[in-house]
């Protein structure tokens, strides 16, 4: 059974499975990076402590022994607790104030076309305890669910309203403790940037324009492979600058792909580089929005893309009222390269395209997509590991196969070893491989030699 890979309306692929759920939490590890969420040092919490515990205590008997009046401790201790609880409550007022406040985080889609899907992510945190009403942006799509490994941030009484003007219903909000959610909207923002480059001996060279009407900061490139290179610091409405930014793998590192291919079917995964069961702990904010932002671009993270910080859209209103925050807002938009000298290991992914999910005989084919701006040159096909699941019981037919797009048929291949490609198995821009039986590869990649 021959699968075909499903036709795709949207400006942007559908985000689904560990990938999406992975990035977003990130994001909502982020949303808690605030002061407005952190706690007072451990080392003025203590002190405080001892401090209330000499005043109620000995300096308070002290004082009354001094006075002989020793039987009014029954009185001073709780009058010494009230106040000391009190005092607590005030410097927690002081410090917090008694506005609503939001920390923002916003990742700007833009597709070529111009349009700009724009995901706001909130961590909404209030000065008292109660159910609140918060109003969002015309037309937008809400959601309390954010995906977090800590498993709060949500109770099961909150509720979306939608329509032309939404608006969410948070049930038993915290003092100060944050309340997440999302929502997504058609923005209405200009943020165009019109890019020239191409890959030259590990550089990235061109120009890059910003045709849009707010500035970028940190206008960065990330390569499917996971490189990057920094074009520019700034780039004001209408400025043009020419770039030769070297690919390097810091400051930001883009999404690994670790594809495992056997007989039936494949599976692909991407993670997130030297993460394994939750987010990291951001070390820039605006590089990890920045990240995150090009690896909600695409599927797994195979595009080509530009990304940046720019200034915030308009935001929400609680109870009718703007609330204080703190927003950042990252911009990603996918872009091709008009030349590629080399291809490196990792730039073509592999994409699943047929699987027969047969139990006696599996069965998976897999396209590599060559960049159309690569130059001409060899290829060859790596694996990393090759090896039969259940040898040497398997009794199962386990081969690897490329398709040749001249005769029109499948050529059995040994990927014990690198193997050059033929131009009839590069084809139009396209490697197809097919695997069969038991045989289990890992670290599949076409690249110049």
């Amino acid at each position: 059974m021959m699968v075909a890979p499903g036709a795709v309306s949207s400006a942007f692929p559908n985000q689904v499975g560990f990938n999406h759920y992975n990035l977003e939490s990130q994001i909502a590890a982020l949303l808690s990076d605030t002061a407005a969420s952190a706690l007072p040092p451990l080392g003025i919490l203590g002190g405080l402590l001892i401090l209330y515990v000499l005043v109620a205590g000995p300096l308070n008997y002290a004082v009354l022994r001094s006075l002989r009046r020793r039987e009014l401790m029954w009185m001073t201790i709780p009058l010494v607790a009230i106040l000391a609880t009190g005092g607590a409550y005030s410097a927690g007022v002081l410090v917090h104030g008694q506005e609503y406040f939001v920390n923002e985080l916003q990742v700007l889609r833009v597709a070529p076309s111009g349009g700009v899907e724009a995901t706001t992510y909130d961590a909404l945190f209030s000065p008292r305890r109660g159910d609140l009403t918060v109003q969002l942006p015309e037309s937008s799509l809400a959601s309390t669910f954010i995906p977090n490994y800590s498993g709060g941030g949500t109770t099961g009484d909150d509720r979306v309203l939608a329509g032309r003007n939404p608006s969410l219903k948070l049930a038993g909000v915290a003092v100060w403790q944050p309340r997440d959610f999302k929502y997504v909207e058609a923005a209405h923002v200009n943020v165009t940037v019109i890019a020239h480059l191409k890959l030259s001996k590990g550089q990235i060279v061109g120009s890059v324009t910003n045709n849009g009407r707010t500035p970028i900061r940190r206008l960065t490139l990330l390569t499917p492979d996971g490189r990057s290179a920094t074009l520019a610091a700034s780039l004001a409405p209408g400025a043009t600058v020419t770039v030769g930014g070297i690919l390097q793998t810091a400051p930001l590192q883009a999404l690994n792909r670790v594809v495992i291919a056997c007989g039936g079917p494949a599976s692909t995964s991407v993670v997130p580089c030297g993460q394994t069961n939750g987010p990291q702990t951001p070390g820039d904010k605006q590089a990890s929005l920045m990240l995150t932002a090009a690896g909600l671009l695409g599927s797994s993270g195979e595009v080509t893309s530009l990304t940046g910080i720019v200034d915030p859209i308009p935001s929400l209103r609680v109870g009718g009222t703007e609330p204080s925050r703190t927003a950042l807002s990252a911009f990603a938009t996918p872009i091709e390269l008009e030349g590629i000298d080399t291809l490196s290991a990792g730039w073509a992914s592999a994409r699943v395209v047929a699987a027969n999910n047969s139990s006696s005989f599996p069965m998976t084919v897999l396209d590599y997509d060559l960049p159309s701006s690569l130059a001409a040159g060899p290829l060859k096909l790596s694996v990393a590991n090759a090896s039969v699941m259940g040898a040497p019981f398997s009794v199962q037919k386990s081969q690897a196969e490329l398709y040749d797009w001249s005769k029109q048929a499948w050529t059995v291949v040994d990927l014990s070893k690198p193997l050059s490609l033929t131009t009839a198995q590069v084809g139009p821009g396209l490697v197809r491989l097919r695997v069969s039986g038991s045989l289990y590869l890992q670290g599949v990649s076409v690249a110049s030699p």
